[in-house]
């Protein structure tokens, strides 16, 4: 218990000595600042923490769908195999079915469709290249695996470090994940 008159910190209320809550807004003396913050804005709050919840799902699923297709595809490029071939097409199915509100959004948006227009282009390219062009045992197949792992992170740059891939994505989140 405080031995001193206080002013609340989320609504600035002046309290008692006596109090271990604020008389006005009912935030405790020694609150934190979630405590703060819930009791300043609770609508505020709880959709901070409903969007902090969903977000990593969010980005986890977009960081899958967009960088696990092309890591399964250099997998396929580095081995050359059709049993391998048939897993990166089941693959890509699961994924589709998993995302596909996200991916429906993703081609909604004209940015967005032409930037995964262009990488999958790129590594249909690349994959194809490596199957008619070289050989198994051939250190090109390394080349290409370089050559896809570059495009992995300028499709990583596009779509979570660049002005409009946060645009695009903070749209998405907002649009599916924050009621109104």
């Amino acid at each position: 218990m405080k031995s001193y008159r206080w002013t609340c910190n989320a609504c600035d209320a002046g309290n008692d000595s006596n109090t271990t809550k604020c008389n006005q807004c009912g935030c405790p003396a020694n609150a934190s600042g979630e405590d703060i913050d819930k009791h300043k804005d609770p609508e505020g709050f709880h959709k901070k923490k409903a969007k902090e919840g969903t977000s990593i799902d969010f980005y986890k699923n977009l960081t899958f769908l967009t960088l696990g297709i092309p890591m399964a595809a250099s997998a396929c490029i580095v081995n050359g195999r059709l049993e391998f071939i048939a897993a990166f097409i089941f693959l890509v199915f699961c994924l589709i079915i998993m995302n596909i509100e996200l991916l429906i959004y993703l081609w909604g948006n004209n940015w967005a469709k032409k930037t995964l227009a262009v990488f999958f282009s790129a590594y249909s390219l690349l994959f194809i290249f490596r199957l008619i062009f070289i050989d198994e045992n051939s250190d090109g197949v390394y080349w290409v695996v370089l050559v896809m792992m570059i495009l992995m992170a300028i499709q990583y740059f596009y779509f979570f470090i660049s002005e409009r891939g946060k645009h695009v994505c903070n749209d998405f989140f907002e649009s599916h994940y924050i009621k109104k």
